[in-house]
């Protein structure tokens, strides 16, 4: 037995995997400048290609779009925030975590891009993650090619920061018809739009904003509306602001606010085997990454009830820039996917080894 006072410390190495922060400073798809003035995605008729052509023991038909919740029971709330990650964000984020509550987060690929460490938050805190597209285009009135590189190209970016494909998707403005629906379902996605507007959107930066959507809330509620899906946004601070405000009238109400998959009864939000295969057998696609020089933002993993060092081994492929080897700070119960990402031969391996140290006082 140690004498008494001294202290033994026992190492114990667990390995854990987490997913790196992207960083995306060399990963901006091209665009392209439509009559309209509209900045489209340049589009890739050899992914339609591949898409329409093949995946024939994974597809299914298209569905109609998802409006409402189906339960499990008759007050439940299906609350989703379009356009983020960005100003609005934290402050729902900071609102679901204290009444212990998640719902769906239709992201923005080019946002994601911009404000990663968000989406690592939301994810983390179990909200659902769905895609809104990459550059929020009407989507009936741009080509083939290019609704599926925005859908693609967004899918890429969700995963690249939190390891899953999911496989719901919003129409920006609610702009679907059957030949998007059936071009999503190529790529394994289902529409999803709202049975309640909040028109958040038409009184953002006004006074009128803080009137419109709770008068909107006050008028459901007090005609027992139930099982909806509504629409609302994250990409101003004040639409997140006066979203709290609707969440707590729905609360107040007795409504059980839930996000889209628990809903509608889908346990497998992210269950999308074509993306899967699309990037990692079809040899068409290459992701482009930058200089990794980041930490995580540490606010955003505040709720992580421990940190360690993480040791970066990352081999980039079609790029000039090699990434050091580097140190940088995560919770020991990130994002706990595959410790492998791949496409099409590119690879970014990270790896953790979690250090705990045990104190024994004698």
């Amino acid at each position: 037995m140690l004498p008494i006072g001294q202290l033994l410390l026992l190492a114990v190495v667990v390995p854990v995997a987490v997913r790196a922060k992207a960083d995306f400073s060399a990963w901006t798809p091209a665009t392209v400048t439509a009559s309209n003035g509209a900045k489209n995605l340049v589009g890739n008729t050899a992914w339609t290609a591949w898409f329409k052509n093949g995946n024939q023991d994974l597809r299914t038909q298209a569905q109609p779009e998802i409006t409402r919740c189906t339960g499990p029971t008759s007050n439940v709330w299906g609350a989703s925030f379009d356009d983020g990650p960005a100003e609005g964000t934290p402050v729902l984020l900071d609102y679901f975590d204290k009444k212990n509550l998640q719902a769906t987060f239709w992201v923005i690929g080019a946002h994601v891009a911009k404000r990663p460490e968000l989406l690592v938050r939301a994810y983390q805190s179990g909200h659902q993650i769905g895609i809104h597209t990459w550059t929020h285009p009407r989507l009936r009135e741009i080509s083939d090619d290019e609704i599926i590189a925005e859908l693609v190209y967004s899918a890429r970016a969700v995963y690249a920061v939190i390891g899953v494909y999911p496989k719901y998707f919003r129409p920006p403005y609610g702009n679907v018809d059957d030949r998007v629906r059936n071009l999503a379902a190529l790529v394994g996605m289902t529409s999803v739009i709202w049975s309640k507007d909040s028109q958040d959107w038409q009184n953002t930066h006004s006074a009128s904003l803080n009137t419109v959507v709770p008068s909107n809330f006050r008028t459901w509620l007090s005609s027992g509306s139930t099982l909806d899906i509504s629409l609302q946004h994250d990409l101003e601070q004040d639409e997140g602001q006066v979203a709290v405000t609707a969440m707590n009238m729905l609360l107040d109400a007795g409504r059980v606010i839930k996000p889209l998959s628990e809903c509608i009864g889908d346990d497998t939000p992210y269950d999308n085997p074509i993306l899967s295969r699309f990037f990692e057998t079809s040899g068409l696609y290459s992701d482009r990454w930058g200089t990794n020089d980041f930490d995580f933002d540490r606010k955003a993993l505040s709720s992580a009830t421990s940190t360690v060092s993480a040791s970066i081994s990352a081999t980039l492929f079609n790029t000039s820039t090699a990434i050091a080897t580097q140190t940088l700070v995560v919770a020991a119960d990130a994002v706990v996917k595959t410790a492998t990402k791949s496409s099409t031969g590119d690879s970014v391996i990270v790896t953790l080894w979690s250090l705990l140290f045990l104190a024994l006082l004698f």
